[in-house]
């Protein structure tokens, strides 16, 4: 025990170092008294050796999640994204804005913002006392207006790597069509809480609703069949009629058009994505060069899911 405490429970040369003396130590009991005489002590041994091993990757997380937010701390804007905090006079974005689709973080004076972006990747901040959850903008948008994709409509699709689906509104996703730099500047109006409460927002993802230009109205819950603990994707088409579909793992799961065509989303002006990581969101990262799903992929039975991208090398790069 004094030698685990050395070392701190955490995997690395030390405890490399006790695990050879012990496995020795094991394996000489077994050629005194025959074999399978320690085979318990050994898989013990291994269990802890994993245990260790765990606590070792969660630190590391936490130390690099805690010099990501030290980085963004100490300077306004990070390579890789554009994040605009509000000025007292509006700026226009820099000539080295990312390329469309990348997702870009919208902060305002007070309170502190809650999602933090670095490359393509969208990590939540903890929670600053003292703020309502409710009043706190935790929405993040595109650089640039969403390609529009001929005969299908404007579509994006981000990875969800944690997400707390216990929460009543575990995130929202879809589109708007208010500008993003209008939303900059001591002149524009004070950020909400709630993405769907912007104007000519279509959003989804909150308890048993949706957004749909600023007005709430009933619709089903997107994540009710969402398996726990468990990587996904989701994926926002507002499609060439004016509507929004919804897709997790590639598969339909929520389709909503008012029968008002003057209420549909309007495909002819240019709309950007917008994702709500209003309670449950804490990591995604956006699926580069992402199609829709062809219709029969959107209706494969549920029993064919299929394992969502996984981020290359190049991305967790960029990523970190």
């Amino acid at each position: 025990m004094e030698a685990l405490w050395k070392c701190h429970f955490k995997a690395g040369p030390e405890l490399d170092r006790l695990s050879a003396r012990v496995l020795t130590f094991l394996s000489d009991v077994e050629l005194r008294r025959g074999s399978g005489n320690a085979q318990s002590l050994r898989l013990a041994w291994f269990d802890l050796c994993l245990a260790c091993c765990s606590v070792s990757e969660k630190l590391a997380i936490a130390n690099r999640f805690d010099k990501v937010l030290e980085d963004s701390s100490n300077s306004d804007s990070t390579p890789g994204f554009a994040s605009q905090r509000r000025r007292v006079s509006p700026s226009r974005p820099a000539a080295d804005d990312p390329e469309p689709d990348v997702l870009e973080e919208r902060e305002s004076i007070d309170p502190l913002p809650r999602v933090l972006l670095k490359g393509l990747q969208v990590l939540r901040k903890p929670h600053v006392p003292g703020i309502q959850h409710k009043t706190e903008p935790k929405m993040i948008f595109s650089a640039e207006p969403v390609r529009s994709l001929a005969g299908r409509g404007c579509w994006f699709e981000m990875r969800i790597d944690s997400l707390a689906g216990g929460e009543m509104s575990p995130m929202g996703i879809g589109f708007t069509g208010t500008d993003p730099e209008t939303l900059k500047g001591e002149a524009a109006p004070a950020l909400p809480g709630c993405a769907g409460r912007i104007p000519k927002s279509y959003v989804c993802g909150y308890a048993r609703s949706l957004y749909w230009n600023g007005e709430k109205r009933e619709a089903a819950s997107i994540f009710s069949r969402l398996a726990p603990a468990r990587t996904f994707t989701i994926g926002a088409l507002a499609n060439v009629m004016g509507g929004l579909e919804i897709f997790i793992n590639r598969r339909l799961v929520l389709s909503y058009a008012p029968e008002d065509l003057l209420e549909r989303i309007d495909l002819e002006q240019p709309i950007w994505a917008v994702v709500d990581a209003s309670a449950g969101l804490k990591k995604a990262v956006l699926v580069p060069d992402s199609v829709p799903p062809s219709p029969e992929e959107a209706n494969a039975p549920e029993g064919q899911d299929q394992e969502p991208p996984q981020e290359d090398e190049e991305d967790a790069e960029a990523a970190e």
